[in-house]
């Protein structure tokens, strides 16, 4: 599944860092002086120049280090002075309250300079932890799990964030391949406790349940807890699970999801899978019409039978070589133009990858949805989780 750096290693490798500035920041007190110095060069020279370089150590302070601002500041006076002897007003009492100001601001700028360093490592030792934590919750796909290709991406709708409501995982468990996309009420920490329990009640039961129906079950059962604990009537999450078997079949559980895809052949349809409550929302009973059972609904999975109405019924595909299976949230469906309109996933998938195109693959999937989910919504209305399986 991938290899996650341990959070202290991440921080130790950019406490200490602080990156180097822009050229042009870099080049804001030379510019300073430069025009100072030019302007005073004029042969019409109206303006009171060594006022300017009061600002000499504010400038240094976008770009340096605080003991540099204190020569800086050395340098201001310097010139202040410079420019007001040949007048005769380097001892005049503006001048002198100018020489004040400049420390004044010295002492501001080095303070600012000092501040502007602590905020950088508290903000990479911040990120550091999110990149970590995202790492742990959401562990990097491989592209092969035994027989099976496969691929996924998460985008968090806000930039900057780097985890959110939507969760994605796979796992190599006795019982097959199994894998989880899903979504989860609410934003923010909120969300991510929620992401972090649902995941880490399938990482448990996928390897313990040899019923899918009964992880989904399981998971159900955790954010009945986790909705206790909380006092949040209202946590629930959507999820969809699939197995892979050996034998070729694949066995899909949908709680409250959206349907899978499969892409093959130049067409993309849907893979129809029975309705069932989110997880979260066990205890309220059956749903009601098991609807469409897809290919064959899995004996002893359906209402009425353990693990079945409560659990939600599983059904079995036989996945072919050439199918590419797309589980996804509704940052994909639901992705807007500027002009309010729904982002055509089946039939941008099917124009992409038409009958007789070279080799369609979850890695060539999944790269294309996210480049051009990107191009169609210029800004992102909803988190994004993509998976793609294939033989």
């Amino acid at each position: 599944m991938g290899v996650v750096p341990a959070p202290s290693s991440r921080l130790t490798a950019h406490l200490g860092e602080v990156p180097t500035p822009p050229r042009w920041v870099r080049a804001l007190p030379f510019a300073l002086v430069a025009v100072g110095l030019a302007l005073q060069a004029t042969p019409a020279n109206y303006f009171a120049i060594g006022f300017l370089f009061i600002a000499l150590p504010a400038f240094a302070a976008f770009s340096s280090r605080p003991r540099v601002i204190w020569p800086m500041a050395v340098v201001s006076l310097a010139l202040q002075v410079l420019v007001a002897l040949p007048e005769g007003h380097a001892a005049e009492q503006h001048h002198l309250m100018a020489y004040a100001v400049t420390g004044m601001v010295a002492v501001v700028s080095a303070a600012l300079a000092r501040q502007r360093r602590r905020q950088f490592r508290d903000l990479v030792a911040a990120r550091s932890v999110a990149e970590a934590l995202q790492h742990t919750l959401l562990r990097p796909v491989p592209e092969r799990v035994g027989e099976l290709r496969t691929a996924a991406l998460y985008r968090p709708a806000e930039d900057g964030t780097p985890i959110s409501g939507d969760l994605y995982d796979l796992a190599m468990t006795p019982f097959g391949c199994r894998a989880l996309v899903g979504d989860v009420r609410g934003k923010g920490l909120t969300a991510v406790e929620t992401v972090s329990a649902v995941l880490s009640a399938f990482r448990e039961a996928a390897h313990e349940c040899g019923d899918l129906a009964e992880v989904a079950a399981r998971m159900d059962r955790r954010l009945l807890r986790e909705a206790a604990l909380t006092g949040d009537g209202e946590l629930f999450a959507t999820a969809i699970l699939v197995q892979y078997d050996p034998d070729g079949g694949l066995t899909v559980v949908n709680r409250g999801h959206l349907d899978p895809l499969l892409v093959a052949d130049g067409a993309v349809r849907k893979l129809r899978t029975p309705a069932a409550l989110p997880l979260g929302f066990g205890d309220l009973g059956d749903p009601g019409d098991p609807g469409d059972l897809g290919d064959a609904a899995v004996p002893g999975a359906g209402p009425g039978a353990p693990g079945g109405a409560e659990a939600g019924a599983a059904i079995r595909h036989r996945l072919r070589p050439e199918e590419v299976v797309l589980l996804y949230t509704d940052g994909a469906s639901e992705a807007r133009d500027t002009e309010g309109r729904f982002y055509p996933l089946r039939s941008r998938l099917a124009e992409r990858f038409p009958a007789g195109a070279p080799e369609c693959s979850p890695a060539k999937v999944v790269a294309f949805l996210g480049d051009d989910l990107a191009a169609y919504s210029e800004r992102r209305q909803d988190d994004l989780a993509l998976m793609a399986i294939s033989r």
